[in-house]
This record gives C-alpha cells, sequence and structure tokens, in this order.
C-alpha cells in the first residue's frame, strides 16, 4: 500500500507540475512603474519622456503619481488616482507636487487601456488648464518592471547599479541565483534557479513560481504581428518590435542584444 500510495502522488505531482509549465496566464494588472512617451501636438513640445509610478491597484481603485520631462530636461511630478474597469483605467491628476524651471504644466485626465500581453499601457489624454496651449494627445508606456529583473552586477542594462548584490539600487528587485546542479566534462548539464522579488504576475508560467525561475525558463512570446517580449531565465524581460524588415529591441538603447526569426508560422525558429 506505501508503495501505490508514493506512485498515485508522484503522478499527480506530474500532471500539476505540466498544467503549470504549458498552461500561460496573463493577469491584468496595473502595479508598478510604466514608462514611454506623452504627445501634445500644438503644444511647446510635441513629444514628452512621461511614466506612471507606483501604481498601486486596491479594490477597483488606484493611486500614484506622474512624471513628465522635456527634451530640455524640465520636468514636473503630479499626484493622481485612478479606477479601475476590466482593462482599463480612467485617471485624474489633482496637483502638481514637484517641477524644475518655470514651466506652466497642464493637469491631465484621460483612459488608458492595457494590451493583451499585460506589458502596454496606452491612450489618451485630455486637460482643462486654461493655460495649456495644446489640450489633447496620447500617451503610450510600457510596463517597466522587467527591465529590472535578473542580477543586479551586470551594469549593461541601463537600470541597472552595478555592486548592489543581492539588491539592485536602481530597481529595489532582490536577486538571488542558486547553482542545484552542474556536471563536468564536454556535454555540461546544469540547474540554476534564479529568484526576483519583483517579478510581475503576468510572466509566463515558470516550473517554481512566478517568482522562482531555472535554467529551462526561457521563453519567446509572440503578442502581436509587431510586438514579441523575450524573457531570460534570470528574469529579464526584452521587449522587440518588428520594424520594417528587422526586429529591433525597446527595453534600452545600451542592450547590444538581437533576435532573428528563420521561417514564418508554426515551425519557425528563434534566436537570442
Amino acid at each position: 500500500m506505501p508503495k501505490n500510495n508514493n506512485k498515485k502522488w508522484l503522478s499527480l505531482f506530474v500532471v500539476m507540475l505540466l498544467s503549470v509549465i504549458v498552461t500561460p496566464s496573463y493577469a491584468s494588472s496595473f502595479n508598478g512603474t510604466w514608462s514611454g512617451k506623452l504627445t501634445q501636438p500644438g503644444g511647446p513640445y510635441t513629444t514628452y519622456d512621461f511614466s506612471l509610478n507606483n501604481f498601486v491597484e486596491t479594490a477597483g481603485s488606484v493611486t500614484g503619481t506622474s512624471y513628465i520631462m522635456t527634451s530640455a530636461g524640465d520636468w514636473a511630478q503630479m499626484s493622481l488616482t485612478g479606477t479601475v474597469t476590466g482593462s482599463q483605467i480612467s485617471f485624474s491628476e489633482s496637483a502638481i507636487v514637484a517641477q524644475s524651471g518655470a514651466l506652466t504644466w497642464c493637469i491631465k485626465s484621460g483612459t488608458l487601456t492595457l494590451s493583451g500581453s499585460g506589458e502596454i499601457l496606452s491612450g489618451s489624454w485630455s486637460t482643462t488648464t486654461p493655460s495649456c496651449t495644446a489640450n489633447t494627445g496620447s500617451i503610450t508606456t510600457r510596463n517597466a518592471i522587467g527591465k529590472g529583473l535578473g542580477d543586479p552586477n551586470c551594469t549593461y542594462q541601463g537600470q541597472r547599479t552595478g555592486g548592489t548584490d543581492p539588491i539592485s539600487l536602481g530597481s529595489g528587485n532582490h536577486y538571488e541565483q542558486i547553482n542545484d546542479y552542474h556536471s563536468s566534462g564536454t556535454n555540461i548539464l546544469e540547474f540554476t534557479r534564479y529568484y526576483n522579488s519583483s517579478a510581475a504576475p503576468s510572466s509566463v508560467p515558470s516550473m517554481v513560481d512566478s517568482r522562482w525561475r531555472t535554467t529551462y525558463d526561457r521563453y519567446v512570446n509572440i503578442h502581436s504581428s509587431t510586438e514579441v517580449m523575450l524573457e531570460r531565465a534570470d528574469g529579464l524581460i526584452i521587449y522587440f518590435e518588428y520594424d520594417s524588415c528587422a526586429i529591433q529591441s525597446k527595453t534600452d538603447a545600451n542592450l547590444n542584444v538581437s533576435l532573428t526569426q528563420t521561417g514564418s508560422g508554426i515551425g519557425s525558429t528563434w534566436e537570442f
């Protein structure tokens, strides 16, 4: 009886493990920081760096701050609140909490929609601030969590700060790497586990859980005809977009990486 029970539980464990590996799950979440661009056609600047910072979603509401900066370096930070309905958030800035220079800033409101991949938040904004020379525009941001994952001692990802193991001062992520097995000889077999405290729940499920990954948790996720997301074993997420006939990295200009596709559709191969 004990032997049969062991087999029963082993079979159940294998079935549960396989279901975790092969079942994709993307949770719609507005938590975290979203970085990108804001446009203002007809304004003093047509494009601004823009981010939604420290978003916390609770029971259909979201709080946080927004940050906007011109190409000349002038910036402002606003407090904001919002309401969540499905994959959309309606937000309103309430006040300027800090700024540089003497520019008059628009207090904005708008509706943003979360993409199917859970990585892009975009939409339109408007303002009733009387002094604004142009009162409408667009916002396109990308979830910045994945960029700060992985080894904080690696300095080639622009957001990270080297030499701060195990916590990255640039992102606040706690990273651990544990090597469980490493064989010797010519055909090396290795199994390593990686932990990231800031791993997003929308990441592809791993063999362990959303914050622990392994040597074999590496994915290419095709979200649309123009967007591809690469997840490395150490948790780092790199975004690529089709630009004409090439696949370009959109995560960080400092990343010297490439992703190539051979063939198309089912049966095509990807090389990073």
